[in-house]
């Protein structure tokens, strides 16, 4: 307290509003890199969302690449490649939006180029292939035995580049508990940081003021009291009157020497008056004595109502009443001087107090600049958030793509079986004609038997009728009926052996196309058997996709629920905002309050300053 009472009070407001402005300049300061810091942990954070999201979205289009490529080695529609075409484009645009947002984590980049090679590599020796060979197959110049055997590497390929897609995910999230964990502890330290120096520069400038305004109106207070216990004629009073080197002190010091020297002279006077009362009793010393009082009192009623331009006119005599002039006079000189310091005083606390309230009323524009920009970014932070929710819904979408994609596979084993059925069907009638058609050519050779007894029963008649013929001509006339019935029976035996030889060719063409449809009905046999095993093996080929497919709709399940817990960390990001947002509402109303006091402080300072104005100087 002696230390400030040394200063002045320009020096004291002074130095005042330099404490206070660097405290603001501090604390705006601390509040500015703490907001950076918030903001740049919250950019980093939003940046870890999009690369996940953006994984995800990877793992769904090599997934979409899959189930075109199955699809059309199933189906053989050309269509189906608009799906895989469709997903090698757009893993390839973000496949380059991830290798640049990641671009600062080697580890997470050289996944990024290991999943793209694998892929290449899957598409060239694998996928490529598979669509020549299914598109040989719908020609007809191959088979699906190659497509069988791709058909393991493509699964080994897919669920490769899967584990390093999730690998690269499973090494973001990780990031993302990290850098969600340092957002938090940064808007906590910002918010403990607004709050703390807020209250501590509140403080801080309230006890300064508070210091100083009290100091300088106690210490006027009371050499008020002094003069005003003067001006009532109570000399020989003791006043309390304050110390220092600063104005009041210098005032106080002043009136007190002013309070003795009035004191002395009053003293003097009285004692000369005495002396003159004692010593002259003649009408011209009584007239110059009630004279010297007259104009004493007079010149003590101006100076008492506030005029301290007045003066006495003293004559060159150097008795008591002259020296008491002059030391009124000396008094009032002082007192002049006083007024004049004290009303320099008080336009310096009024400046101070003016300086005060324009730092305040500056901080609290940057308080409502703050709160502006801490409402933008809740609003940034708000469409990040409707974007993870869009980002939800696609992966819903996906899923539920996912879930009709097995229903068709389910479906496309369903058919495979009971073609592998029906197969078996034909194969068992192709077994039944084969061997009807092998009676037949049993029968057919017995036929031949019966026609050869035929073509030897001709013969044997012919050879009969012949014999008979010699015989009727032997007999002469008698024998000449007996020769026509035995040349009907040689043209008989002959027609029968002629019907023969067209039965025995006939017979000979069906057992040539019996013998042909035997061969066919072999080859027909044979390629019921392969298409059956071929049936079996696309059953299996669809029983395999269809796993994958399932897997891929479990993975596209997962890939939603995480949609939806990204939504919900955005969630928890746009509370700790408001809560942010909240405290810079707080410390714009204690610099509010800041400000009112300031503007208490500059009040006083009028009051004190129309106080003073009653002197005229």
């Amino acid at each position: 307290m002696n230390v400030l009472n040394n200063l002045t009070i320009r020096t004291k407001l002074i130095g005042q509003a330099i404490v206070v402005l660097a405290l603001i300049i501090t604390m705006a300061a601390v509040v500015y890199n703490s907001v950076l810091d918030t903001q740049e942990h919250e950019r980093w954070v939003t940046h870890t969302y999009q690369v996940i999201g953006n994984g995800d979205t990877m793992l769904a289009q090599v997934l979409s690449m899959q189930t075109g490529y199955r699809g059309f080695l199933i189906v053989g529609d050309e269509s189906y490649l608009s799906h895989y075409n469709n997903g090698l484009r757009n893993y390839q645009q973000l496949l380059a939006d991830t290798k640049q947002l990641v671009s600062d984590n080697p580890a997470q980049l050289a996944r990024l180029e290991q999943i793209d090679r694998e892929l290449t590599t899957l598409r060239s020796e694998v996928f490529d292939q598979g669509i020549e060979l299914r598109r040989q197959v719908a020609a007809g110049t191959t088979d699906l035995t190659d497509l069988v055997r791709l058909e393991p590497q493509s699964k080994t390929g897919i669920d490769s580049v899967r584990e390093q897609l999730d690998a690269f995910t499973s090494a973001e999230e990780q990031l993302l508990a990290t850098r969600t964990a340092e957002a938090t502890q940064a808007a906590a330290t910002l918010k403990a940081t607004i709050f703390g120096m807020t209250a501590a520069t509140i403080i801080l400038m309230l006890g300064l003021v508070l210091l100083i305004a009290t100091s300088i109106s106690r210490r006027v207070g009371m050499v008020a009291s002094a003069a005003t216990g003067i001006a009532a004629g109570r000399l020989n009073d003791s006043y309390a009157l304050p110390s220092g080197r600063d104005e009041i002190g210098t005032l106080a010091d002043a009136f007190a020497h002013m309070a003795d020297t009035i004191r002395d002279h009053i003293n003097e006077q009285q004692r000369a008056n005495e002396e003159l009362r004692a010593a002259s009793e003649t009408k011209v010393a009584k007239e110059y004595l009630e004279e010297v009082v007259r104009t004493y009192s007079t010149f003590a009623a101006d100076v008492a109502a506030g005029n301290l331009s007045t003066r006495l006119n003293i004559n060159g005599s150097n008795d008591e009443l002259s020296m008491l002039g002059r030391n009124l006079n000396h008094m009032v000189e002082s007192l002049h001087t006083i007024t004049l310091q004290v009303k320099e005083t008080n336009t310096a606390i009024a400046a101070a107090a003016a300086e005060i309230l324009a730092a305040t009323t500056q901080q609290a524009a940057a308080a409502n600049e703050q709160s502006a920009a801490i409402s933008q970014t809740s609003t940034t932070i708000e469409e990040i958030k409707v974007i993870a929710t869009q980002t939800a819904h696609q992966a819903d979408q996906v899923a539920r793509d996912s879930q009709n994609a097995l229903v068709a596979a389910r479906q496309g084993t369903q058919a495979v079986e009971d073609t592998v059925h029906g197969m078996g069907q034909i194969r068992q009638r192709v077994e039944s004609i084969a061997q009807t058609i092998l009676g037949l050519a049993e029968q057919t050779q017995t036929i031949g038997d019966i026609i050869t007894a035929v073509n030897q029963l001709s013969d044997q008649s012919n050879l009969l009728a012949l014999n008979a013929a010699i015989e009727a001509a032997r007999a002469g006339e008698q024998g000449k009926s007996f020769a026509v019935v035995a040349q009907h029976v040689r043209d008989l035996a002959e027609r029968s052996k002629a019907a023969t030889a067209q039965v025995r060719e006939i017979l000979g063409e069906i057992q040539r196309s019996t013998n042909n449809a035997v061969l066919v009905t072999d080859e027909g046999t044979k390629g019921v058997e392969v298409g059956a095993n071929l049936a079996q093996q696309a059953g299996q080929v669809i029983h395999r996709i269809a796993a994958e497919v399932e897997q891929g709709a479990q993975a596209n399940i997962q890939m939603a629920a995480a949609a939806q817990q990204q939504t919900a960390g955005m969630e928890q990001i746009g509370q700790a905002m408001n809560s942010i947002h909240q405290a810079t509402t707080q410390t714009l109303a204690s610099t509010r309050q800041a400000e009112q006091a300031a503007q208490d402080l500059h009040k006083l300072a009028n009051a004190l300053q129309q106080t003073v104005a009653i002197y005229r100087l």
